[in-house]
């Protein structure tokens, strides 16, 4: 038999669809908040200078680690060059360590 308008089954759906549509418009509102609010986050000039120098502070430590093993890799080939004992990759491998080095140091 099929449902009629009076009967329960058939008058649930229309009150399911206006459950479901209510979640979905709580769903987005929910979205639509926590959108602004990183919106509103991501503008903030106190979480903006937080970000400014916590990036500060990774580029100087990778620079500085990168110094680091450039100074390394650069003492372990000096002394070969000091004395005249170097190829040419050698020397050229040197020049490239202390270019960079440079580089990382001024910027």
């Amino acid at each position: 038999m099929a449902p009629t308008e009076g009967d329960a089954a058939g008058a649930s759906i229309p009150r399911r669809m206006r459950v479901a549509a209510g979640r979905g418009m709580d769903a987005v509102q929910m979205l639509s908040d926590t959108v602004s609010e990183s919106l509103r986050n991501r503008r903030d000039p106190v979480q903006v200078a937080q970000r400014r120098c916590a990036a500060a502070r990774h580029r100087l430590v990778g620079w500085s680690l990168t110094a680091l093993v450039l100074v390394a890799v650069s003492v372990v080939y000096l002394p070969s060059a000091w004395r005249g004992e170097a190829d040419g990759a050698e020397y050229g491998l040197l020049v490239l360590l202390i270019g960079l080095f440079v580089f990382a140091m001024v910027g």
